[in-house]
C-alpha cells in the first residue's frame, strides 16, 4: 500500500493494465498489478446518461416509430336509401364519398365544420354540425336533426365482417339492432357526424350495421323524398346500413383537407343535387332551394 502522494504525471500504464509508479530517478520503480474492469460493469458517466436520454427522446418523437401515429380506416358501406358510401375515418376526422350524389362530405378537428362539395362543378356548402344530416342532403323540405329514436340498450359484443363490434338493440324489438366498431377509436364528433349522416342513434362509435324491424303490414314513415314520391309500405326486417369491407391504411392527412377556391352555396342540396336532378325537381316542386338573389345572381360565395 502506498501512503505517499504520487503525482499523476508519474503514473505509467502498459497494455496489460500494469501501473508503474516512479518517484524521480533516485527512487526504484514500483510495479503494482491493477485489475481493469470490463466496460459493461463500469458505472455510466454523466455524459453518457445525458446522451442516452437525448437519443430516447428523439426516437420517441420520431413519426416512424411513435406509438401515437394516427390510424386511418377505409370502409365501404351501403345505406338503404342513398346507396354506396366510401368512408375514410380517423380519430379526429371523417370524409365520405356519396356515390349516388356524386359529392363528398368532410368534417375534421378543430372546428368540426361540415364541408359538402362537388369537384366537377367546384361548389361547396359549409355549415355547423347542427345544420347537417343525411336527410337534408336528399330532402330540401327536411330539417337537420339527430335521430328521433332514443338511445339503444347495450346487449353484448361480437364480430361483424372481421371487426370487433358492440351490439345495441331497442326494448321494443330485439331485431331492431345497431352495431358499432370497437376496433376504430374515434372522437365523439366523428360519431355524431356519422349518426347524422345515416340518421341513426349516436352510440359513440363508427356505425357498421343497422337493421330495423318494421313489423307486419306496418307503414314506414320516411323523411327521405325522392323524385318518385310515394308511400313506402315495406314491412318486416329492413337493413338500413351494412358494411361490405373495412381495412386499415397508412394515414394520409391530405384526405381530410377541405377544398380551396370552390364557390360557396347557401344550401347543401345545391351540392347534392346534380344540374339534371335540380331541373327535374323544379318541374315538380318549383324553385325551392335553388332560388337566385333579387339581382338575378346566384347566391354563391368563393371559399377561402
Amino acid at each position: 500500500m502506498i501512503e505517499r502522494f504520487v503525482a499523476p504525471e508519474a503514473l505509467k500504464f502498459d497494455l496489460l493494465g500494469n501501473v508503474t509508479i516512479g518517484h524521480f530517478s533516485s527512487v526504484r520503480a514500483l510495479t503494482v498489478k491493477k485489475k481493469i474492469e470490463p466496460i459493461s460493469k463500469r458505472a455510466p458517466s454523466k455524459e453518457s446518461l445525458v446522451l442516452s436520454l437525448i437519443a430516447a427522446l428523439f426516437l420517441s418523437q420520431s413519426p416512424a416509430l411513435s406509438k401515437d401515429e394516427p390510424k386511418m380506416w377505409l370502409l365501404s358501406q351501403k345505406e338503404e336509401d342513398s346507396g354506396d358510401f366510401l368512408v375514410y375515418v380517423w380519430r379526429d376526422g371523417v370524409k365520405v364519398t356519396v356515390t349516388k350524389m356524386d359529392c363528398q362530405v368532410l368534417a375534421c378537428a378543430p372546428d368540426w365544420k361540415v364541408h359538402c362539395f362537388r369537384d366537377k362543378e367546384r361548389i361547396e356548402w359549409v355549415g355547423a354540425m347542427s345544420q347537417f344530416s343525411g336527410v337534408v342532403m336528399a330532402n330540401p323540405f327536411a330539417v337537420a336533426k339527430p335521430s328521433a329514436l332514443a338511445n339503444l340498450d347495450f346487449v353484448g359484443n361480437g364480430e361483424y365482417n372481421g371487426l370487433h363490434c358492440a351490439k345495441y338493440s331497442t326494448r321494443q324489438a330485439a331485431k331492431n339492432v345497431l352495431y358499432t366498431a370497437r376496433d376504430i377509436p374515434v372522437s365523439p364528433k366523428v360519431s355524431e357526424f356519422l349518426s347524422r349522416l345515416y340518421y341513426l342513434p349516436n352510440m359513440n362509435g363508427v356505425p357498421l350495421y343497422r337493421c330495423s324491424d318494421k313489423g307486419s303490414g306496418r307503414r314506414l314513415k320516411t323523411e327521405v323524398i325522392g323524385l318518385d314520391v310515394g308511400n313506402d309500405l315495406r314491412s318486416g326486417l329492413s337493413v338500413k346500413l351494412q358494411t361490405n369491407s373495412c381495412r386499415q391504411l397508412p394515414f394520409d392527412r391530405l384526405k381530410f383537407e377541405a377544398p380551396r377556391g370552390y364557390k360557396r352555396v347557401t344550401d347543401v342540396i345545391q351540392v347534392t343535387y346534380s344540374a339534371n336532378k335540380k331541373d327535374q325537381f323544379v318541374e315538380i316542386f318549383g324553385n325551392v332551394g335553388f332560388r337566385t338573389s333579387s339581382k338575378g345572381e346566384h347566391d354563391e360565395k368563393v371559399s377561402k
